[in-house]
């Protein structure tokens, strides 16, 4: 028979507060400390607590089933305890929830629970108060807001001039993320710099390499001390598909 374990999470001296399933509970309290630094949930916020307070999380090995029939077992054990982090009632193995809130139900949602929230500031101000599905940065996406695409967002940037990321975020309409750097990030973000203009600021790859040479660039280090504002600080990042290699060819013409 092929097992797993369901398991709490609690610190020292207090009530657990995670459930999980996983074959190896050691390696996933490492992966759940670990993961803390790039997610966002109720869980990882409980971690970065702790972390920040020096408070020891502790492991709680709740059973052993069969794997056929953690989800159900899963389900019952979260079923037992009140003031968890979890974000559902269990069964789904750490994949994202889904939620099937339409744009105006969630507006409606929001007037009847957060009545206060009232601007994007406040919404921004207070967002560690949000729920999980309302805290992501694709959660309006998610629920239905019709944002514009990539390119529509540069496109409103470049007719009404906006020079900075605190300009953006300050005059942007409700059709433009708050976090464009989050909601574009597989769908062209580069960098703000990029964002905010029609056409790239920097000098093509081929261009950049020329300049390279011209100037006697030999080492990373010396060319983002001397780089000119039309270079960017990380080329491997903005050239990455304009003809990137490596920093060996990109010095070497």
């Amino acid at each position: 028979m092929n097992t797993t374990y369901i398991y709490g999470l609690k610190e020292k001296k207090g009530e657990i507060r995670y459930i999980g399933k996983a074959n190896d509970p050691k390696r996933r309290l490492r992966q759940h400390k670990s993961n803390a630094r790039k997610e966002k949930s109720h869980k990882v916020s409980w971690i970065k607590y702790c972390q920040q307070n020096n408070i020891e999380i502790e492991l709680v090995i709740l059973e052993e089933c069969d794997y056929n029939i953690w989800q159900e077992k899963e389900i019952y054990w979260i079923s037992q305890f009140q003031n968890l982090t979890n974000h559902d009632k269990g069964g789904r193995g750490g994949k994202p929830e889904k939620y099937s809130f339409t744009y105006e139900e969630t507006k409606k949602w929001i007037k009847i629970n957060l009545p206060n929230i009232n601007t994007s500031t406040k919404w921004e101000n207070n967002s560690k108060f949000l729920p999980d599905f309302l805290r992501d940065g694709n959660s309006l996406h998610k629920i239905g807001y019709n944002f514009l695409n990539y390119e529509g967002a540069k496109e409103w940037c470049l007719n009404n001039k906006i020079k900075s990321n605190k300009i953006y975020k300050k005059m942007r309409p409700t059709n433009c993320p708050a976090h464009p750097e989050e909601f574009y990030k597989n769908s062209g973000w580069t960098n703000w710099s990029h964002f905010l203009y029609k056409k790239s600021p920097f000098l093509s790859y081929e261009e950049a390499k020329k300049w390279c040479l011209n100037n006697f660039i030999v080492n990373s280090r010396t060319y983002k001390l001397k780089k000119p504002i039309n270079l960017p600080a990380c080329p491997n990042k903005v050239y990455k598909n304009s003809g990137w290699t490596n920093w060996f060819e990109f010095l070497n013409v």
